[in-house]
């Protein structure tokens, strides 16, 4: 038996001929037989939104988040469900996600009805009184306008 001499790499098997023998590399690995050289599968890059683990004959993906599947080819729809508040839009990010928030609505969520009277625009000591997309103006007696900007006439 020739292949008692183990003539052959130790990844391929021997098969005995008559009065020789053949080698013949294991799966995953290429070469003449008696040099086997293990194929790295993740040379063709086969891992799309992950990193690539060769093993003997395959390999696998560790998927970065926001990513799954075999290959890492799916991003994650950030969006389901939907996160986004009163009419907001969501648009899907890589393991993120924003909205786009109606009139109205601000914050990560749209969860924070905008405030119209962060800007100060009552005049002459009014209150200002917000609104959901708008704001009153509270008056003192002497004021009148959208904003308390115009002085009452005087009456005798």
């Amino acid at each position: 038996d020739e292949c008692l001499s183990a003539p052959c790499s130790e990844f391929a098997n021997c098969t005995n001929t008559a009065g020789s023998y053949t080698c013949q590399c294991l799966d995953g690995y290429v070469g003449s037989g008696t040099v086997c050289t293990e194929i790295n599968e993740c040379n063709s890059n086969p891992c799309i939104g992950g990193t690539c683990v060769d093993r003997i004959n395959g390999y696998n993906c560790s998927c970065r988040e926001g990513f799954a599947g075999d290959r890492c080819e799916i991003n994650i729809n950030d969006c389901d469900p939907q996160p986004c508040l009163n009419n907001g839009t969501c648009s899907d990010r890589i393991n993120a996600y924003s909205c786009d928030c109606v009139d109205g609505w601000e914050g990560n969520n749209c969860q924070q009805e905008t405030d119209e009277c962060v800007s100060n625009p009552c005049q002459n000591g009014a209150d200002c009184m917000n609104g959901l997309n708008k704001y009153t103006c509270d008056c003192p007696s002497e004021w009148q306008g959208v904003n308390c900007e115009e002085g009452k006439p005087f009456t005798s």
